[in-house]
């Protein structure tokens, strides 16, 4: 079941805006996979609240995981205890306009998450088409992390 991205008020009545609606209608979107942290909430609609039309965050699936802290800071230190801390993780698609270099779509998704404590988005397919790779490479560390959880 594919989740409501965010909410019109139509009169009195608040209706559900779903990714494949807002999509079809304009077309020809770039889209990269997604994998994002969040704290208490809904991170990836508060996300799409505050960008600007052309570009949309929505998820796929929504699953706590507990993950080692000491893992996720660095994978190559050798410990014999991981210490885990619970992860609410978000897996979706980033829908971006192809009016907006990738280069912007990931500076306007930084500004909003900058704003929400506990949550963070990691795309390493939109920061190699944004063109930066050594960013790209730490978030497909974190990416895959979050995907085999």
């Amino acid at each position: 079941m594919t989740a409501a991205i965010t909410y019109h008020l139509y009169g009195e009545n608040k209706i559900a805006l779903f990714p494949h609606l807002a999509t079809i209608r304009r077309g020809n979107f770039h889209f990269y996979h997604f994998s994002a942290t969040q704290g208490d909430g809904d991170a990836v609609s508060a996300v799409n609240d505050r960008l600007d039309a052309g570009l949309c965050v929505y998820s796929h699936t929504s699953s706590v995981y507990h993950l080692c802290a000491n893992c996720w800071r660095d994978e190559s230190v050798q410990h014999e205890r991981h210490e885990t801390e619970e992860h609410k993780v978000v897996h979706g698609r980033i829908a971006v306009h192809p009016d907006i270099p990738p280069a912007e779509a990931l500076a306007r998704i930084d500004a909003a998450y900058q704003e929400l404590a506990g949550a963070r988005l990691f795309s390493p397919e939109l920061c190699d088409a944004a063109g930066q790779p050594e960013r790209a490479t730490l978030e497909r560390r974190r990416f895959d992390m979050l995907n085999n959880a």
